[in-house]
């Protein structure tokens, strides 16, 4: 059985009253939207936030280690930390790496080979100089 054409069977239009006033209260809907809107971007954005500030605390607790010496091989005592490539200013921007149950995890920018050794502690390398400390 063929499907109906649309246009064989129109539907019939049901007339609407349109007031003066109905642009204004469009207008008044629009800005409680809007305003509704506005409040829970901001519920969001203060969850966010406290969020962001967590995280960042955790990032900045993580060991730091470089390769200026540029040694094939780095050992380290953690499986999460930050690579920032050379002692600063000559750094490149900081990355965080996981290594999670791998033995090793190569960074990306600088192509440092850091390995896993449980013998470490965790804000200890070998070489020991490859370990770094905010000078502050």
């Amino acid at each position: 059985m063929p499907l109906p054409n649309a246009l064989s069977h129109p539907v019939p239009l049901t007339p609407v009253s349109v007031s003066v006033d109905a642009p204004a209260e469009l207008v008044r809907r629009r800005r409680r939207s809007d305003r509704s809107l506005m409040e829970q971007l901001a519920r969001v954005s203060k969850k966010l936030s406290s969020v962001g500030q967590i995280e960042l605390l955790q990032m900045q607790s993580y060991p730091k280690f470089h390769n200026e010496i540029g040694v094939p091989i780095v050992r380290v005592g953690c499986r999460e930390f930050e690579c920032i490539g050379a002692i600063p200013p000559q750094d490149h921007p900081h990355i965080y790496l996981n290594m999670g149950d791998a033995s090793g995890i190569v960074c990306p920018y600088c192509s440092t080979l850091f390995h896993f050794d449980p013998s470490l502690g965790a804000h200890e390398a070998d070489p020991a100089d490859c370990a770094y400390g905010d000078m502050d």
